[in-house]
């Protein structure tokens, strides 16, 4: 649902996850203003907040209804945001990706004009398959932060989006996040394995269908031998079927999410090379939280 500005509680500011206002935070707030608005399971959190320290600890966490990996894009500025045992300056047009199951430390110095995109743990898998490796790395400036930038101030501006709208915008800001995050993300050793791991990719897109699709025939196809495939995919820390199911998936949710829909589910789960419909609802549900039915019905009910 969207809604204009925040909530504080007691000292818990509830902007968009449960943050513990320090002692210095409740001046800075008087000058915030913020906007929370849904891209279907995405949440778009747009922010300006005064000077001021929050923090996230074992009470904040268990008042967190789900888990996310957040996205913080300043657009004017700078935060401090500190998990764990690290702590990244973000500063206007970078972003830092941060992980809602854990602590985390927050310090505004100056005014700061920001977006934060929630993205529910079990879809960030999609955009980064191990979100350690993404989680609290800077992440620089760039023509994909630019781009995710614009996109998300077009969709914080004006009136709210229909349903249908809204969800295709999520879908858009998930690609673009998979773009921001491969800047930070490991990377093939040479030219050869940069050229294997696209061709890999791109025969697993075109033929989703294959129910036989599997390492060994990727292999074959390509040339080589399935150690060799194996050593470069991890050296981008997904394995090859665990890419495949990630492709599927994430073509399937594609089709599923369409207003109005233009194919049946059963269908959707064929044509991306599952052949049991209950096995599919099963991997749907696990990776982004809701069955294919219940993402449709949710997207309709909402029109």
């Amino acid at each position: 649902m969207d809604g204009e500005g925040f909530g504080v509680v007691g000292d818990t500011l509830t902007s968009h996850l449960p943050w513990a206002i320090e002692a210095d935070g409740l001046a800075g707030l008087g000058e915030g203003t913020s906007r929370t608005r849904c891209l279907g399971d995405l949440r778009l959190v747009t922010a300006r907040f005064g000077p001021g320290r929050f923090h996230r600890r074992s009470r904040e966490l268990a008042m967190t209804d789900g888990e996310y990996v957040g996205v913080v894009l300043v657009r004017d500025g700078t935060e401090l945001v500190g998990q764990g045992d690290r702590q990244v300056s973000v500063s206007g047009g970078a972003a830092l990706a941060w992980d809602s199951v854990r602590g985390a430390e927050c310090r505004i110095p100056a005014p700061v004009a920001k977006h934060v995109v929630l993205v529910p743990r079990s879809r960030f898998l999609g955009v980064a398959p191990r979100p350690e490796a993404i989680t609290m790395r800077p992440i620089a400036a760039s023509s994909a932060t630019r781009l995710l930038g614009s996109l998300l101030d077009g969709a914080a501006e004006g009136p709210g989006l229909d349903a249908h709208t809204a969800a295709a915008t999520g879908g858009a800001v998930v690609e673009l996040l998979r773009a921001v995050c491969a800047q930070e993300l490991p990377v093939p050793a040479s030219w050869e394995d940069s050229a294997l791991l696209l061709f890999a990719r791109r025969h697993i897109q075109e033929n989703l269908s294959d129910t036989q699709l599997d390492p060994a025939r990727i292999a074959r196809v390509l040339g080589v031998s399935r150690r060799r495939l194996y050593e470069v995919f991890s050296s981008t820390g997904e394995p090859v079927a665990a890419c495949i199911r990630r492709l599927r998936l994430s073509r399937a949710h594609q089709e599923v999410s369409r207003c109005p829909p233009v194919k049946q589910i059963a269908e959707i789960a064929r044509e991306v090379g599952f052949t049991d419909p209950a096995h599919f609802a099963r991997s749907f549900r696990v990776a982004y939280g809701e069955s294919p039915r219940d993402l449709r019905q949710r997207l309709g009910s909402a029109a």
